[in-house]
């Protein structure tokens, strides 16, 4: 028995290892456990001041693209948007869905919303995403990072908030957190406080990486969706559960949708090389260890993954229970 107590489901029954910083090659060591009931993954210790590891070139706050698409295209994406969200599609929107491709888009028609609708993205870096949303046409877009320099309002319309969710007010139709909950210290409070900023009957969307799942079997501390110390928590479903479940919550759907990466960038941590590093995948593909075909196999075989549930990264649709 490990010295550890779950924090999700207080069972001390868990596998301890060790995992290193290699996202930036800092290889600094932290020791993560497994719980043996919920199987969650999670550090054993939180460090006391984890802004360092954020610094400005971090992912989510690197500068985006352009705010705006070429008018014809904008069109196309307005069109695709309302099709998709009204469950319409045709030979037209199908042919421009593969096209332009949906991304995101293609996962809202759960959220039962539309063009009008509330929505606010938590821990949404410089509003990637919003950004995203608004070329579709949606209107009333809201993003809260307590990590950005400084509150932001795009020229589109879309509006971001140096905040943390306990500081926000208001309430929404729809909450995203794209790859968000990992990152959290208290998944209950934190759900918690979602809960009173989403209106009845509203819907949360919870992106993330799962523990049950290939990657993690295949690579254990090398999996590059560990990405020690920043993930603090990597849930099951199973463990997911409990948490929302307290809130009167359940998770209505699994929405399975992890890429090459997975494959890569953990590959080339079993070999030492970090994710920002001028050998990686990430920095210089023409520089990488890999050939095309490789990478082409890595995605069929994420793609293949997915469809068996098995994928490494996850969408969990989660309602007020009794509603799914």
């Amino acid at each position: 028995m490990s010295k550890y107590k779950c924090r999700i489901c207080g069972t001390a029954d868990n596998e301890p290892f060790v995992a290193r910083e290699m996202m930036f090659g800092t290889r600094e060591e932290f020791e993560y456990f497994q719980c043996g009931e919920c199987r969650t993954i999670q550090i054993a210790e939180i460090p006391e001041d984890l802004s360092k590891y954020y610094p400005p070139h971090y992912n989510a706050y690197e500068k985006r693209t352009s705010l705006w698409d070429p008018w014809i295209k904008s069109l196309f994406k307005r069109y695709l948007a309302k099709r998709h969200l009204s469950g319409r599609h045709n030979a037209l929107s199908r042919w421009l869905a593969k096209r332009f491709g949906l991304g995101f888009l293609r996962n809202l028609e759960y959220a039962r919303i539309d063009l009008d609708s509330k929505i606010l993205d938590v821990g949404c870096g410089m509003g990637h995403r919003l950004v995203g949303l608004r070329k579709y046409g949606f209107t009333n877009l809201t993003g809260i990072d307590p990590f950005i320099e400084r509150d932001v309002e795009y020229p589109n319309g879309v509006r971001l908030y140096k905040q943390s969710i306990f500081e926000h007010q208001g309430t929404y139709d729809f909450i995203m957190l794209n790859h968000v909950f990992e990152h959290v210290e208290d998944p209950y409070r934190f759900f918690e406080a979602l809960t009173k900023r989403i209106r009845p009957g509203g819907v949360i969307f919870l992106s993330m990486p799962v523990a049950d799942s290939y990657s993690w079997q295949h690579y254990r501390e090398h999996w590059v969706a560990l990405d020690p110390p920043r993930h603090l928590h990597i849930f099951t479903r199973a463990g997911l559960e409990r948490v929302v479940g307290r809130y009167g919550y359940t998770v209505s759907r699994v929405i399975y949708e992890s890429n090459e990466y997975q494959f890569w960038a953990s590959e080339q941590y079993r070999r030492g090389i970090p994710l920002r590093s001028p050998q990686s995948y990430y920095e210089n593909p023409a520089a990488s260890i890999f050939s095309v075909e490789e990478i082409a196999a890595f995605r069929r075989r994420a793609e293949q993954l997915n469809r068996e549930g098995l994928g490494d990264v996850a969408c969990f649709v989660v309602e007020p229970r009794g509603r799914e």
